[in-house]
């Protein structure tokens, strides 16, 4: 891959996403936050790739997936006016789709083709195949990563909050139990146990156990994402015990090892 095929990539992808816009501003903006996600994706994306010294075609084939990752997102809109992929399908597998229905990855050889449609088809599931391995693996670990940093920026600003009409969950205090006890465990919770707005927090916190990369994780601690996160849950013994847990969590020097793996990362208090 080279730089000639990324920016014929870009113009594609504007070319693409404005074919969606109407001249409505209450329905454009939902295809403006996610063209607006693509470009914070890219960016960290490209972070990622510069702190693991990624070779230069390794770099801009990273760069080609997060500019591509969400492209299933603007068709889920447009047929579903929703975002909520347990009621329309996966938006990564449309996306795979839109690519391959526009053989716009023609002018990549066959590898690097198949590197982009894997990653982006992994992006979004609870985890990455464990059958997939060498660079397909590490596309769709770092992809992984790019999406969920702009995640934690999200849902902890609230500028960014105020844009997103997530789908309404039951406003209460309660934290269910599977849900609970996944985070402790240091698991990866399924959409599909989100029942109250605890729940989703739950959810959110716990995306930091599958960071796979130093600079990701170095960024969370940084920003103070965790914190942050567990801020907005109501005051209850369950939250003493998730700060507690989180408070051990940061404290092990497993957190900023650069050896480490995500696995590593985030069994490391079990």
């Amino acid at each position: 891959m080279n730089h000639t095929n990324l920016e014929f990539f870009t113009d594609w992808f504007n070319s693409y996403v404005l074919y969606f816009h109407t001249g409505d501003i209450n329905i454009d903006v939902n295809y403006i936050l996610k063209e607006e996600h693509t470009q914070r994706v890219r960016i960290n994306s490209a972070n990622i790739a510069n702190s693991i010294s990624l070779c230069e075609n390794d770099q801009l084939l990273a760069e080609a997936i997060s500019l591509f990752h969400d492209i299933g997102r603007f068709r889920q809109y447009y047929d579903y006016n929703s975002f909520n992929d347990l009621q329309t399908g996966s938006h990564a597998t449309m996306g795979v789709h839109v690519l391959e229905e526009s053989n716009v990855l023609a002018c990549l050889v066959e590898e690097e083709q198949s590197i982009i449609l894997e990653a982006i088809e992994y992006h979004n599931m609870i985890s990455i195949p464990t059958e997939v391995t060498g660079r397909t693996l590490l596309h769709s670990q770092l992809i992984r990563d790019a999406d969920k940093l702009d995640g934690f920026y999200v849902i902890t600003n609230e500028n960014e909050i105020r844009k997103y009409s997530l789908d309404p969950l039951v406003e209460d205090a309660s934290f269910s139990q599977n849900v609970m006890n996944c985070l402790i465990e240091c698991r990866n919770i399924d959409y599909k146990e989100i029942k109250t707005l605890c729940d989703r927090k739950m959810l959110e916190l716990a995306l930091v156990y599958d960071l796979n990369f130093q600079y990701s994780r170095e960024l969370v601690i940084k920003k103070g994402y965790i914190e942050k996160l567990i801020n907005y849950l109501p005051e209850s013994k369950e939250k003493n015990q998730i700060k507690s847990h989180f408070e051990l969590y940061l404290n092990r020097k497993e957190l900023t090892n650069s050896g480490s793996t995500s696995c590593q990362w985030g069994q490391s208090i079990r």
